[in-house]
């Protein structure tokens, strides 16, 4: 059977992103809501497409621009943020599963040798989402966002 493994995000589970307070988390799910949106419908169709595809829903918190620092699947708990080379290291390590563990489940990551570096312009990213989540008019008008 072949095999997806879809980026999502912890944001969108309950399980995975119940360390993050109420607050942050609807901020959140503002300040990238369309992107969320799309996470959601392509999840569920995903989903329903299980009798001749297999997912793996990669499901990290905050990405970071740092060094590899080891990583590790759960079921439970995501740790942010996490670098990029540590989630690329997971995907891998969840598609190539033999026993299929992560097939059709909602896979966090954890960084197991400390937490990556913050994003500093992290803050900047989520007000910006979150202005043009409220205002989309504005966003010819706003800065670009995003890693670095």
């Amino acid at each position: 059977m072949p095999k997806l493994v879809l980026l999502s995000s912890a944001t969108l589970d309950e399980q995975l992103s119940r360390a993050t307070p109420a607050l942050i988390r609807w901020i959140l799910l503002r300040s990238a809501s369309h992107v969320y949106r799309d996470l959601v419908e392509t999840e569920a169709f995903l989903r329903a497409q299980g009798d001749w595809v297999s997912t793996v829903f990669i499901k990290p918190g905050g990405l970071s621009l740092d060094v590899q620092r080891g990583h590790a699947l759960s079921l439970t708990e995501e740790k942010s943020p996490l670098s990029y080379a540590d989630l690329a290291a997971a995907m891998i390590e969840a598609a190539t599963d033999p026993d299929g563990r992560w097939d059709m489940r909602n896979v966090g990551v954890i960084s197991v040798n400390g937490p990556a570096k913050s994003p500093p312009g992290a803050p900047m990213c989520i007000f910006m989402g979150f202005v043009r989540h409220y205002f989309p008019f504005l966003h010819p008008y706003l800065p670009s966002t995003g890693p670095g």
